[in-house]
């Protein structure tokens, strides 16, 4: 878009994709929070900006002022459709890594946990007396390093 001031309001020099009637009779005031990129470019700033623009629809833009003022810009709805699916994606890789993250973490603490209650059996039946009782215990872990040395004191 190309736009210049025009008193207290914004004049269009090209035709708008979404104006029907022409640019050149459409004028929008200063003041306000529309065409907040044009009135960028007309207070001699260049960057970009979201912001809306003269349909007071929310946009993703660039602005210049190089003796005109220049706008190019695109709807913000537009500009992030194509990262819709991406966000699908994500999401449903998300939920199934923290799924088998949590049935991980579950088939661990109940292989220790059950290790551990081998171990605290076969202390109980070594304080009742049962000097031949041994704990079949294959770990290389601390669990097995303490059914070892249980073994080997019993």
């Amino acid at each position: 878009m190309i736009g210049a001031r025009d008193g207290d309001n914004i004049k269009f020099l090209n035709s708008l994709k979404y104006l029907t009637e022409d640019a050149i009779f459409f004028k929008i005031p200063l003041k306000g929070d529309v065409a907040v990129p044009m009135k960028s470019a007309l207070q001699g700033r260049d960057g970009t900006i979201i912001g809306q623009d003269y349909r007071n629809i929310a946009v993703i833009a660039a602005y210049q002022p190089i003796g005109w003022r220049l706008v190019t810009k695109m709807d913000k709805s537009e500009t992030f459709e194509p990262l819709k699916p991406l966000s699908t994606i994500a999401f449903t890789l998300g939920g199934i890594s923290s799924i088998m993250a949590i049935a991980v973490c579950i088939f661990v603490s109940v292989s220790s946990s059950r290790s551990i209650k081998e171990l605290t059996d076969a202390t109980q039946k070594l304080a009742n007396e049962d000097l031949g009782h041994r704990i079949k215990i294959n770990r290389n872990d601390e669990i097995g390093t303490h059914a070892n040395s249980f073994n080997d004191m019993a």
